[in-house]
């Protein structure tokens, strides 16, 4: 399970935790400081697009790909996660109740910045 924590003095790429989620195990990387953004990319062992390290959207990428074998930016590259709703279907994303959220579900939502 992941706790958060301040973790805004952790260099960028610092390993902050390994965990597991639905028994897939997966690694938390610090992305610095709030307001920096890398622009460097990270790709899947085949070399496909996962997403600018270390964003949410790169980690859920990066989760779905070890759990499943999708690479999602195949199916949809452009956008913050506030997109993936409207482009669910594209996906292969199914929509569910938000008060049954189950661990593996990734929940996201329309509106704000990113969603």
């Amino acid at each position: 399970m992941f706790t958060y924590k301040d973790n805004s003095n952790i260099p960028f790429g610092k390993i902050i935790q390994k965990i597991s989620i639905d028994s897939v195990d997966i690694t938390v990387y610090s992305n610095g400081k709030s307001d920096f953004i890398d622009t460097k990319k990270n790709y899947d062992k085949e070399g496909n697009y996962l997403g600018i390290r270390y964003q949410c959207v790169e980690f859920v990428r990066r989760y779905i790909y070890k759990r499943d074998g999708i690479n999602l930016a195949l199916l949809h590259k452009e956008g913050n996660a506030d997109t993936w709703h409207s482009n669910r279907e594209l996906m292969k994303l199914e929509s569910i109740d938000p008060h049954k959220v189950q661990i593996g579900d990734i929940p996201c939502f329309q509106g704000g910045h990113t969603g």
